[in-house]
Parts: structure tokens; sequence; C-alpha cells
């Protein structure tokens, strides 16, 4: 059997590099010998730097596609160099060898070339032809091409080859995206291998992609493209995989629901997947992601009622949380729940926790109030048991509950059963708070005629001559300013207070 070797030179990005390759006309071309091959550790420092391994390694991932390279250019009747002077060799040598065949969908020669612009356009144009390969061996000998030529490709050119691998679906193109997604580590283009694997809803093909999840292989970050691949897939297996992921990714609920929902199971049966999982669920944003997907899912009738959430929330994982960490505001989730729940059913609720000594309670029974009040100003006062519990949250040690009960009584001017008493409430924590802007906003609501902001005067004159500690006259003088924007002219109040101040003091307010 005569056999030539040649020493054929390709250029490559690191300019020109000579490869020996063995040829034969009865077998496939073999390289023997690499570039750098031999050379002293030194001398490839000295001439390639830092990244001489790379270079290295690079040269030797590109020996496996030459002899693919080889392979196209033997079927052109004038190959261009570099493979001219190679095919003549050959031709030369083996006069009656058979004229090798290029596989039908390789975007003929441009495909095999060493430019990556030529590469680039070749992998567009074969998915814009993949409905013509139809010859199994030929798509078979490309899919191996490509599988080489992703060892030393650019991002670019990467990107393609996981569309144009997508695109065959073949069996064998299907099997070289998930033996790369199953290799060791994640893969840094798994999004693109995914979306590259939209074609292939072969029930092997989902078994494997599961193993490949529970490996640890498909970060957060690639769950968009995960869930929508999963949507191609169907029946029990699937399901259970997308509870699988429900359960592992909850803060997913509403691409997976989507998923749910695309794999025909009824609003109901997606429902109970979620109300399952938001039943176990101890993390308070989280929780509202779910209550928030369940009342999409179910609209006014939905299966987590407001007693529901508020008894939900009544456990450790929530209530022994410090102040620092309780949310600004009432989750969206759980606003909507207000809103759609009568208003008696609401208040009830609403009054049994405030009434609860749960500091995190209380703030939580305040933000729903709140959210209860905001829509249409009520004609009747509040039910007296709620109104005598804001009296008294007012005063609470807890900033984020009496700032909050302020917040409720400042919102806007609400029927109180009896506005006096709350009045005097909130004058009663006004010297010393430091939300003194939040405290004049409650006594605006609540005290809007001249007879309430008499009696308001009438408290702070009291307590400016009564008073004995020095810095409680100071707290008076730094409510002033604020008091002036609720009474008006406060001339009496500042002569009083000057008259209380040591002598050589400097004078509050």
């Amino acid at each position: 059997m005569p056999i030539l070797e040649y020493r054929w030179t390709v250029p490559t990005r690191y300019g020109p590099a000579t490869y020996t390759i063995e040829l034969s006309d009865t077998r496939p071309a073999r390289i023997t010998a690499l570039p750098l091959a031999g050379m002293p550790e030194s001398v490839l420092k000295l001439t390639y730097g830092a990244n001489w391994e790379g270079v290295r390694a690079y040269l030797q991932d590109l020996a496996a596609t030459l002899p693919y390279r080889l392979t196209a250019a033997l079927a052109t009747a004038s190959p261009p160099p570099p493979f001219q002077g190679l095919v003549e060799a050959f031709r030369d040598n083996f006069p009656d060898a058979a004229q090798l065949s290029t596989p039908a969908a390789t975007g003929s020669l441009a495909l095999y070339a060493f430019d990556e612009a030529e590469v680039n356009a070749a992998l567009e144009r074969i998915t814009l032809s993949v409905p013509e390969v139809d010859c199994p061996t030929d798509t078979e000998a490309l899919i191996d091409y490509l599988q080489a030529l992703l060892a030393t490709a650019t991002d670019s050119t990467t990107r393609l080859l996981f569309k144009v691998l997508g695109a065959l679906g073949h069996g064998r193109a299907r099997d070289v995206l998930l033996g790369l997604l199953e290799s060791e580590g994640r893969h840094p283009y798994t999004a693109e291998i995914l979306q590259a694997l939209s074609n292939y809803a072969e029930a092997a093909t989902l078994v494997r992609l599961v193993e490949v999840y529970r490996t640890g292989k498909i970060g957060e970050e690639n769950l968009p493209p995960y869930l929508g691949l999963l949507k191609a897939f169907s029946g029990p297996f699937a399901q259970e995989h997308l509870v699988e992921l429900l359960d592992d990714h909850p803060r997913q609920v509403e691409p997976i629901t989507e998923v749910l929902r695309s794999n025909h199971l009824s609003v109901s049966s997606v429902s109970r997947i979620i109300h399952t999982r938001f039943d176990r669920e101890q993390d308070y944003p989280v929780l509202d992601g779910l209550l928030r997907e369940l009342l999409r899912l179910e609209g006014s009738e939905a299966p987590v009622s407001l007693a529901d959430m508020n008894q939900k929330v009544d456990a450790p994982a929530f209530t022994d949380v410090p102040p620092v960490n309780w949310p600004q505001q009432l989750e969206p989730g759980w606003a909507e729940l207000v809103r759609l729940t009568p208003r008696k059913e609401a208040l009830d609720i609403i009054s049994e926790y405030l009434n609860r000594p749960e500091p995190r309670l209380q703030r939580n029974a305040l933000l729903q109030l709140k959210v209860l009040l905001s829509g249409e100003v009520p004609a009747d006062p509040l039910p007296e048991r709620i109104e005598s519990r804001l009296r008294t949250l007012v005063a609470s040690r807890y900033d984020k509950v009496y700032v909050e009960a302020l917040n409720v009584l400042g919102r806007r001017a609400l029927p109180l059963a009896d506005r006096t008493a709350m009045l005097d409430a909130v004058l009663g924590i006004s010297i010393g708070s430091r939300y003194r802007f939040v405290v004049l906003t409650a006594l605006r609501r609540i005290g809007h005629s001249a007879t309430y902001r008499d009696r308001a005067r009438d408290y702070l004159l009291k307590q400016i001559r009564e008073t004995t500690d020095p810095e409680r006259l100071e707290q008076i003088a730094a409510l002033l300013p604020f008091v002036e924007k609720y009474l008006g002219d406060i001339d009496d109040l500042r002569q009083a207070l000057r008259e209380r101040v040591p002598t050589g003091g400097q004078t509050p307010g």
C-alpha cells in the first residue's frame, strides 16, 4: 500500500504552521507530526509569551480538522491555496484513486476554508438549506467535522456551529450537543446549546437533559432557555421535572407556570402544584411571587384567602426576623389579595392581627389596613377595636410599627369614632419622635378643624410650662417648625419656650 508523507503549511491565527500529513489512496489522511513538536518550552515562551500553552493547544486541535478539509479539497476541480499543492501531490502520486465526494450540505469548500469569514458565511448558508439535507452518511460526516471545528472556533463561529448542529435535526448532532452539556463543569455556551436542542424533542433527550440539570450544570442564569426548551416536551416525566424545577427555583414560578400550561395541564392542576410549593415556602419575597401567580391563574377566586396568607406568615420563620429586615411595604401579591377580599372580612382579619403581641404581625396588619384604606374613603368609622388599637400602636416601642400606624392615620382624613382620643394619642408621642414629618401629617388629617388645633396648642403649651427636663424642652423646640405648619402662628409657643430656657442658654425654636 503506497503512502505519501507531505509537509502541509496552512494559515492559522498565529501565523503559518506546518503539519506532516500521511496520505494513501485506500484510507483517510492522518496527521503524523504537529507544529512546535519537540520545541523547548523556553523557545515557546520567547516566541508566544504567556499564551504559549494556548497556542500549542490550538495547533493541536486544528490538526483534527485537517483530514476533513483535505477530503473536501480533493473533490474540487481547482482547489485554491493552501490546498492546491497538497491536492496536486495526491493526484500525482495516486492518479487512479477514486474521486472523493464532499458532503451535500457543507456549503461548498468555503466551510473548510481557513478564513473565519468564509466559514461563517458557509455556516449561515447551511442553516438556510438544512431541509435539503437527506443523506445520513453525508450529514454524519459533516457533523464530525463541525464537532472538530468547535475546538478552535472563535465566539462568533461557535455560536453559528451550535445553530447548525441544532438545525440539522440529526441524532448524531443531538449527541454532540448533549455531550457538551454532560462534560465536566458548566459549559460556557450552555444557553446557546439549550437553544440549539429545541429541534430534539425525543424522550431520550429529556432524560439526558434532566440528568444534566441534576448534576448542577444548568444554573439559574440558564433557566430561561432551559424552560424554553422544555416546552417541546410533554407527558408525566416532563411534568414531574417541571415540579422539581419549581421546588428548586420558586422565584421562576411565572415562566415555569407558562411551561406547565403548555404541557396541557389544566389551570386547577397548575394551581394545586403552585399551592403545594406555597405551603412549604418560608422566604417572604418568594412567597409573594407564588401568591401573585396563584392570583393570576385564578383571578378573584384565589385558592389562598387573606386569612390563609396571614396564618401562613404567623410562623417563626417570618416573625423571628429583626425589624431591619422587615419589608418596607406590603408585597404586590398580598396587597392584591387585600383588595380582592370583601371589606368586612378583611377588617376582621386585620383587627385580629393588630391585636396580636408580635410586632411583625402588627406591622403586617397595619400594611394591610393601609392598602384597604387606599381605595374609596369609607363612610363609616373603622371598627372600634381597630381604632382603639391604633391609638395604642402609635406609642409602640418599635419604629416600624408606630410609624406605620401614623401613616395609616396620615394617609387621608378618615372618619373616626373618637377623633379627640386619636389626636391626644398622636400628640402624646409627638415630642421626641424622630419622625416629625409623619407626626405632622397625622395631626393634619386627624385634627383638621380649629377646635382640634386649639387642643394641640394647649397640649404643647402645657408641656412647655410643666416639664422640668431640659432635654424635653429641646425636643419641643425641634418639633415647633413642624407644628407651625399645622397650627399657623406659634409665637405664643415660642415665647413660652424662651421663658423656660435658662439664662445664657440658646432659645429653642
